[in-house]
């Protein structure tokens, strides 16, 4: 139920996460990968962020993501692009399927709950790039201390998530450097949440036949209320750019 509710909420949107797309546009320029360089984009959703940096380099490129029905739009939208493949797979799977030190880029946007948290990703994908590669990451942050009805909600404690300065923090920690941040805004994530409520809402009207409808309409709704009431003042969302340290 969770990877068809997420499809169809995510119908909708270009990118499965808040950055604007202007935003992803700019830190895509700042990659300056180099010809045919090795990309992996871990929990790919719809491929767009993938198909985009394939167009703009010279890459040989395969994105992986658990929910089937986001691989098949990956696929329509890399269709007619060289050295760019698409897997229906359990991310940590597929990742050992990687040789060590062979990666020029690996993107992880929003998935770091298929690899156990934001340290514990960083931890499992930092030995898969190549001396002087990069890492582009997004993840959750905390903007203030959570309400404990949020946390109870979310099933989530305030140790789930670091704040925007302990992301970089920690990944400096791992021998990453910091080369570029971008921050969803208010109007971002606000962007990104009603698109994500309305489309649930309007799919119902449009198959009234579904049987999951009604979980589906209680789940949004309650998740509707939780954003405007504690998550947009309190959860914010950043996108990433290491580069792993050459000793």
């Amino acid at each position: 139920m969770r990877n068809k509710r997420s499809f169809i909420a995510h119908r909708r949107h270009v990118f499965y996460n808040p950055i604007s797309e202007s935003k992803i546009h700019k830190i895509i320029r700042e990659l300056q990968l180099p010809e045919n360089a090795v990309v992996v984009d871990i929990g790919c959703g719809n491929g767009e962020i993938l198909v985009r940096i394939a167009k703009e380099y010279a890459i040989h490129a395969r994105g992986v993501d658990i929910c089937e029905a986001t691989i098949q739009q990956a696929v329509r939208r890399g269709q007619g692009m060289q050295d760019i493949h698409f897997e229906h797979m359990d991310a940590q799977k597929f990742i050992q399927k990687i040789a060590p030190n062979s990666v020029d880029l690996v993107i992880c946007t929003g998935s770091s709950h298929a690899l156990g948290g934001y340290e514990k990703s960083l931890q499992v994908l930092i030995p898969l790039l190549k001396k002087n590669g990069q890492m582009l990451f997004a993840e959750g942050y905390w903007k203030q201390k959570p309400h404990s009805e949020y946390l109870q909600y979310l099933h989530a404690s305030e140790n789930d998530y670091y704040s925007h300065w302990q992301n970089v923090d920690v990944a400096i920690k791992h021998n990453l450097v910091p080369l570029y941040s971008h921050t969803a805004s208010e109007e971002d994530f606000d962007n990104y949440e009603w698109l994500y409520s309305r489309s649930i809402e309007d799919y119902v009207i449009e198959n009234p036949e579904d049987e999951d409808n009604e979980d589906m309409l209680k789940h949004i709704r309650l998740w509707r209320k939780n954003y405007l009431r504690y998550g947009r003042d309190t959860l914010g969302f950043a996108l990433y750019l290491f580069r792993v340290i050459s000793l």
